[in-house]
Order: structure tokens, then C-alpha cells, then sequence
């Protein structure tokens, strides 16, 4: 749509402001008028639904016919769902999502319009289709914190269990700060990417 057309005193258009929205996400450009003309425009940065689902939206086009869509498709349709992995054998599909918040789990009705939403798109040989939170798994590490000095023992303690723990949330958690694979086992070189530059922490041995 246009959204804004600026005049100068003679009534000609100056310049012209043009908001694009695909579904996925919405970005705008700039046109400039020259001598009655337009010259080349400037393009703002994309919002980032764009940079994050372009691509996949290439592939499905609004379509779900594998499990990867199946998931494109989910985190697409709502900036509440951090995480979607999809679970598919013959006749039943299995959705996990994660929701942004203090709890992970979706509630009856977020599970219902998603539902919805995802057999709109998809064929009429989906089948079952369950949309479910994730399921919590304990990890178990014993470490030997070698400290800078003891009297910090304590503190450094208590910070490399926070470090841990923030590494491996679901939702702001990994490498990229978009939340700990669901379903991936942590290993030692994640332990220790979670504790690189932990004050007072001078190394660790498992």
C-alpha cells in the first residue's frame, strides 16, 4: 500500500513510501522523485521474519507437505512460538512447539488455532494431527570447577549453573541465542562453549 506521498510547492510527488507486507513479514522503499521522474530507490532493512523465513517460504509456498514445512509454517504464524520440530510417521503427525514466556507450553487454544492454521494448508491426507509442549529432560554433570581464588568458589558455582541452564534454555538459549535445539542432547564442547569468559572460572575438568 502507499502509505505517504511528499509534495513540494509545485504539486509534484517528491517522494514516495511504499510498505510491502507478504504474509511473513513487511518492508518498505523509498522513491525518489528527480526532475519529474523517479530515480533508483533506497531500501529499508527488512524486518526479521524476512532474513528468518524467505527462504523457507521459497520452498513451501504457504504449502505443508513435508515435516520442515510443517514447522516453517508454525513459527511463521506467530511470534509467540520460539520452537516447532515435527514428529511424522505414517498416519500421525506430531507437532512440539515452545512458546516465549515463562511457560514453554502451548495452551488449549493457541493448540487449536494452530491446528487450524496448519490444515488449511496441508493435504487431506495429513491424518492425526497432535500439537503438544515440550517435555522437560534432566541433565545430570558433574564437573570440577578449577576457581581463581576460593573465596570466589561459591559465586562461581552458583554462576556456571546459571550459564548451564541459560545455554540450554529452549527459548534464548545456544549458540545463536534462538533457544536450545528441542530434542538435542548437550555434549562436552557445549559445556564449555556455555562457560567460555565465566568470571572467576580459570577451567574444568569433567
Amino acid at each position: 500500500r502507499v502509505e505517504r506521498a511528499a509534495k513540494d510547492i509545485s504539486g509534484a510527488a517528491q517522494s514516495l513510501r511504499l510498505d510491502f507486507q507478504d504474509g511473513i513479514g513487511a518492508w518498505s522503499t523509498v522513491l525518489d522523485g528527480v526532475m519529474g521522474g523517479l530515480s533508483t530507490g533506497k531500501i529499508s532493512q527488512p524486518q526479521p521474519g524476512i532474513l528468518r523465513f524467505g527462504g523457507a517460504r521459497l520452498r513451501h509456498r504457504n504449502r505443508a507437505v513435508s515435516a520442515p514445512d510443517l514447522e516453517d509454517l508454525a513459527l511463521q504464524s506467530s511470534p509467540d512460538i520460539a520452537q516447532a520440530r515435527c514428529f511424522a510417521t505414517r498416519g500421525d503427525v506430531r507437532l512440539v512447539v515452545v512458546m516465549r514466556g515463562s511457560n514453554p507450553m502451548p495452551n488449549a487454544a493457541q493448540r487449536r488455532e494452530l491446528e487450524r492454521l496448519l490444515r488449511g494448508v496441508s493435504p487431506v491426507t495429513l491424518g492425526a494431527l497432535r500439537i503438544e509442549g515440550p517435555t522437560r529432560r534432566f541433565l545430570g554433570a558433574h564437573l570440577q570447577l578449577h576457581v581463581q581464588s576460593l573465596d570466589d568458589a561459591g559465586a562461581v558455582a552458583r554462576s556456571v549453573r546459571e550459564r548451564i541452564a541459560a545455554w540450554l534454555d529452549a527459548v534464548t538459549g545456544g549458540a545463536d541465542g534462538e533457544g536450545w535445539p528441542l530434542g538435542r542432547s548437550p555434549d562436552a564442547s557445549d559445556i564449555a562453549l556455555a562457560l567460555v569468559d565465566a568470571p572467576g572460572l580459570a577451567g574444568v575438568a569433567d
